[in-house]
């Protein structure tokens, strides 16, 4: 049966090309068992820039000093109303969002 493989090297077996994604193209066996090898390969880890941009990113914030800002924002309005900071977390979500997203940081930051 042929094998066909998709542009995003996604690897088909069927009879024909009738029905399977757009732009799949026959391969050889050869061809197969080098994309399967390639596919065992480790991937790198994200770097420590990379892993803070996707905290960032997540969580809506721009930057480390966005992110700061809206926190304390949350911070000094928590204290006029005279909230404790587990009640704050249990209550808001982006009190929690924002808390997580600095330990998560501030983890990063320690490796």
């Amino acid at each position: 049966m042929p094998i066909f493989k998709a542009p995003n090297n996604d690897t088909f077996r069927a009879n024909s090309a009738a029905g399977l994604p757009d732009g799949c193209v026959e391969i050889t066996e050869e061809e197969l068992a080098l994309l399967l090898e390639q596919r065992k390969l480790p991937i790198a880890p994200p770097s420590k820039e990379q892993r803070r941009r996707q905290i960032l990113d997540l969580i809506g914030c721009f930057n480390l000093i966005h992110l700061e800002k809206d926190w304390a924002l949350l911070e000094s309005e928590r204290q006029r109303l005279g909230i404790t900071v587990g009640q704050a977390y249990i209550d808001n979500v982006t009190y929690r969002a924002l808390s997580d997203a600095r330990t998560a940081l501030a983890a990063i930051d320690a490796e």
